[in-house]
């Protein structure tokens, strides 16, 4: 869990854009002192006419802007999850992609993670888990500018020492499948200067499936530890982007692992859902009216 503390003094650009708000927000001199006062009586007789209303805060406190957008991924999330299952549905039914060796290779590697973690509690594994968690922290942090002091990895947990935080630095392990990502990065490497054939290729769809279900594992073992990560960011807000962010991952790989669908399959899938949203469920709150109208 990344840990923010400032190594500079603060950025100028802050307090600029704070002069510049002053600026806007001081009037302006009027040179006529005779027209001045005149709009001050005027302002100050409409003041008394009116009613008063309390005054409006300031400034939004970020944590209401977060659970906002929260509520706006809502209904994002449940249209990604039907064009999702919708997708994976048709792929696997109609075109059988559960016969294919990709399918079965990835199903092997998720399925030999699971009989590994259901047996196996060790220090290593957790070790193993808190090194990715960490890493991700400090890959996203250089990519957003930040300077990293330094990064702590034990079993009984982690945490870096950064002069910057933001959503994506302390929420990027949770839908980053940090050894995920080494995979296919390495198989990417090797395919440069050796000649890989099908053994290969599915070799790393059984690396895939056990890598990532290892960062799924992991990732809800942790969300339900009350991580610091996602209070940072509001629980509520964080929890949402995790569960869209993961699952646009799952249509990813299933884009990339299945002939069958395209990306422009899954788009107009997706858009179909998202267009008869409304009616759906504006239809369901009215069978439900009715059925609790006939009940009383």
């Amino acid at each position: 869990m990344a840990r923010n503390r400032r190594l500079r003094k603060r950025h100028p650009l802050s307090l600029e854009r704070a002069s510049g708000w002053t600026a806007l927000a001081a009037p302006a001199r009027n040179r006529r002192a005779s027209r001045k006062n005149a709009r001050k009586l005027r302002a100050s007789l409409l003041a008394e006419s009116l009613p008063q209303f309390p005054a409006l805060p300031d400034s939004v406190p970020l944590t209401w802007i977060k659970f906002a957008i929260g509520l706006i991924l809502l209904p994002l999330c449940w249209i990604s999850s039907e064009a999702a299952f919708h997708s994976f549905a048709q792929v696997t039914v109609q075109s059988q992609f559960w016969r294919t060796p990709e399918f079965w290779f990835f199903g092997m590697g998720s399925l030999m993670w699971i009989v590994v973690f259901a047996g196996m509690n060790g220090r290593a594994l957790l070790f193993l888990y808190v090194l990715g968690h960490e890493c991700t922290h400090a890959l996203f942090a250089l990519l957003c500018g930040a300077r990293i002091e330094r990064v702590e990895v034990t079993a009984e947990g982690g945490h870096i020492l950064t002069d910057k935080n933001n959503v994506l630095i302390s929420l990027s392990p949770y839908f980053v499948p940090f050894y995920t990502v080494l995979c296919i990065g390495a198989y990417t490497v090797a395919r440069l200067f050796f000649d890989l054939g099908d053994v290969q290729f599915r070799i790393l769809f059984a690396l895939i499936g056990l890598t990532w279900t290892f960062h799924l594992t992991f990732t809800l073992w942790m969300i339900l530890k009350n991580q610091p990560d996602l209070r940072q960011n509001g629980t509520f807000f964080s929890l949402t982007l995790i569960y869209l962010v993961n699952l646009l991952i799952i249509v990813g790989m299933l884009v990339v692992a299945s002939p069958a669908l395209a990306l422009r399959d899954f788009t107009t899938t997706w858009l179909t859902h998202a267009y008869t949203l409304g009616p759906r469920t504006g239809e369901a709150i009215g069978d439900l009216v009715q059925s609790l109208a006939s009940k009383l």
